[in-house]
């Protein structure tokens, strides 16, 4: 009962709101008939939940917006993983920079003529 008293601006990501909005205001210019969005929605808590967003307009034949059709998917689990993996690829990054620069290093010495 609570959540039916709140429009989808107050529970949309600060962040976030400004392209939904620019999304909405161009469908209703019929500047588009639909979007996808990733977004995230935020708590009661507090917290936040990723997910990816789908919306459609639908009007009357002389294209008077009548209401919106929305898909919300939960695509949380999916943005931990690929944050998992940003961080993971980037530590394993420097982790393997670090060694193959002293090896590279001394492998140009060993290549080079002056050091004999």
């Amino acid at each position: 009962e609570e959540l039916l008293n709140l429009t989808f601006q107050d529970i949309t990501y600060p962040e976030d709101l400004d392209t939904d909005l620019e999304y909405v205001k161009e469908m209703l210019a019929y500047k588009r008939t639909n979007y996808q969005m990733e977004k995230r929605y935020l708590r009661k808590d507090g917290s936040h939940v990723w997910v990816l967003l789908s919306v459609s307009l639908v009007s009357s034949l002389d294209k008077v917006p009548k209401f919106f059709i929305s898909q919300i998917e939960d695509i949380t689990h999916r943005k931990q993983v690929e944050n998992m993996k940003t961080e993971f690829l980037s530590l394993a990054s420097h982790q393997l920079r670090t060694p193959l620069t002293g090896m590279r290093w001394n492998i140009e010495m060993l290549l080079n003529d002056d050091v004999g």
